[in-house]
């Protein structure tokens, strides 16, 4: 069988090249680390599910050199406009939530992925491999030894890698691989999103609705487009632009434009831990560590996260030295830093999921929620601390 042409060994082998991966091939690169990103698709993918990018996120882009120019290609959303049902409570602002990025930016992730994969390939040309599917991992020789194949072809190559990380999603073939438990359920809530043009008066604002109904989002995206969210009634059969304009009609007055719908699709939740992100030369990240709900939007972000940290934790075990400055130890990280840090942090990402995901269900007008609303979005302290857990504060580990 013809065999796919790839190096016979490098320090570390990224498996996944969606935006987490791409993420933490840039900061082991900018470091020195050879490493290699191994995606099994062809082609990048076409959908953009996931669009806000949280400021502890943007940090961590901003040391890879990209969140300039994500920045300009996206919307700083500042603020949000708080409705119970169809009467305008207040705005919340993230103005005071982080010096650096007092916003949460929307860009849709195909954007993300794409200026991830430039900067990758003016630092290391030749790193991501398309088409590259990994289909065992065996440790062997204090390293793992990787068996792939391509997608069309059925060519293998064999790769030798010091350490490896899985970024391949819910489906991780390397954490199935090495029996690591992926402990979770479904909720039983279903939504509908779609992208419209933007016919609103919020301009760059996000807006949440409360309502009888179910939750119903809007957020701005680039392009003169907003995003609208529902959550859908039980046994919903027919989904469509008509469909969600008009549950957004009926719940907040506002008429979507449906003739201008570019895309939408409907979605479930789900919430997932893996029991280790660390074993041996193995370590996980993203969506192959942890799947919270999407509502919140703090998926895409807890990985960008954990590749943050993981990059510092791989350059200690590759190159301790680097950690010695004027004869004196700055923090050292390891293995089980990471994934202390990292597994906390998913744990609170799943309980503030999880709270978003209640607050989505039908609201009667005699529900708590409506006053736990109020005070969010008109006691000072609340509105604080909300506003901090919803940009993701204190999930960076520091």
């Amino acid at each position: 069988m013809e065999r796919l042409t790839l190096p016979s060994e490098t320090e570390v082998a990224i498996v996944g090249g969606g935006p987490v991966g791409l993420l933490l091939g840039c900061l082991l690169t900018l470091r020195g680390v050879d490493c290699m990103i191994l995606e099994r698709r062809t082609l990048p993918t076409p959908e953009s599910r996931a669009f806000g990018i949280h400021p502890p996120a943007l940090k961590v882009l901003r040391t890879a050199g990209v969140a300039g120019e994500l920045i300009r290609r996206g919307v700083k959303i500042a603020g949000g406009q708080v409705f119970v049902d169809k009467t305008r409570l207040g705005r919340m602002s993230l103005d005071a939530t982080d010096p650096t990025f007092p916003f949460v930016l929307s860009v849709p992730q195909t954007v993300t992925e794409s200026v991830l994969e430039r900067r990758l390939y003016e630092l290391a040309p030749g790193a991501l491999v398309r088409g590259a599917d990994v289909t065992a991992a065996e440790d062997k020789d204090g390293g793992t030894y990787l068996t792939i194949k391509t997608v069309s072809g059925g060519r293998r190559a064999r790769l030798r890698a010091r350490y490896v990380v899985a970024c391949d999603g819910k489906h991780s073939t390397l954490r199935e691989n090495a029996n690591i438990a992926f402990r979770g359920g479904k909720y039983p809530d279903c939504y509908l999103m779609g992208d419209f043009a933007d016919n609103t008066p919020f301009g760059t604002d996000a807006a949440l609705f409360v309502t009888g109904g179910g939750i119903v989002e809007s957020f701005p995206l680039p392009g003169g487009l907003r995003r609208w969210v529902v959550r859908l009634p039980e046994r919903m059969e027919t989904r469509d632009a008509n469909d969600l304009a008009a549950m957004v009609r009926e719940r907040t007055g506002f008429v979507v434009p449906v003739e201008t719908c570019l895309w939408m699709s409907p979605f479930g939740i789900e919430y997932r831990l893996a029991e280790c992100f660390h074993r041996k030369n193995l370590f996980l990240a993203g969506d192959a560590a942890h799947i919270v709900s999407p509502i919140g939007g703090q998926g895409m972000n807890l990985g960008f996260l954990d590749a943050g940290e993981l990059a510092t934790t791989i350059l200690f075990l590759l190159n301790p030295s680097e950690f010695l400055v004027r004869g004196k130890w700055q923090p050292i990280p390891s293995s089980y830093q990471y994934e202390e840090s990292r597994k906390n942090a998913a744990k609170t990402a799943l309980r503030r999921a999880e709270w978003n995901t209640h607050l989505g269900h039908p609201c009667p007008v005699w529900h708590p929620h409506r006053a736990l609303i109020w005070g969010i979005v008109n006691i000072p302290k609340l509105r604080r601390h909300f506003a901090g857990a919803f940009t993701m504060q204190g999930l960076d580990g520091k």
